[in-house]
């Protein structure tokens, strides 16, 4: 069999042995392989991270779902309060436990708030005294009104499907 390198024109002053052969193509073919790796990490890293904003965008429009339902209507039904628990149950396991507590402590708790205002306001019978439950469902309506601003900025950090 004869050696490729005989077919070099003795004039051509390349004089590559075998074995400098070989590691020229195994350099080559390492240096290909690095390059299809690398490109497969990027792929799989930007891929897990679709996935993960897949799962997480449900929760934070859930919560937006809610706030804008306190500022749009000024009441919250007991069945949405109960949707947006149900919906983001399991949040500290795709945020984190501040994100978790935030939601369960806080927003649930003055979505029930507002719920339990909007029962008594309406148990009371006409003529009674509205002034201080009116005011205090108010006051809590305002709170969600600022919380348009504040859920955005909590769940941004979370929601970057780039780097």
């Amino acid at each position: 069999m004869a050696d490729w390198l005989t077919l070099l024109p003795a004039s051509s002053g390349v004089h590559l042995d075998t074995a400098t052969c070989t590691l020229i193509l195994t350099a080559a073919v390492a240096g290909v392989t690095s390059f299809i790796a690398w490109q497969q990490l990027k792929t799989a890293r930007n891929k897990f991270r679709l996935d993960l904003f897949d799962r997480r965008f449900p929760m934070f429009e859930a919560t937006m779902r809610l706030v804008e339902l306190a500022v749009t209507k000024g009441e919250i039904p007991f069945e949405d309060v109960q949707k947006f628990a149900f919906a983001t149950r399991g949040m500290e396991f795709l945020f984190n436990r501040e994100l978790q507590d935030y939601c369960d402590n806080q927003l649930r708790k003055e979505a029930l708030a507002v719920f339990a205002g909007q029962q008594k306001i309406n148990a009371l019978a006409e003529g009674e005294e509205r002034d201080t439950s009116t005011g205090l469902l108010m006051d809590r309506l305002v709170w969600f009104m600022d919380q348009r601003i504040e859920v955005q900025k909590r769940f941004a950090p979370f929601l970057k499907i780039r780097g």
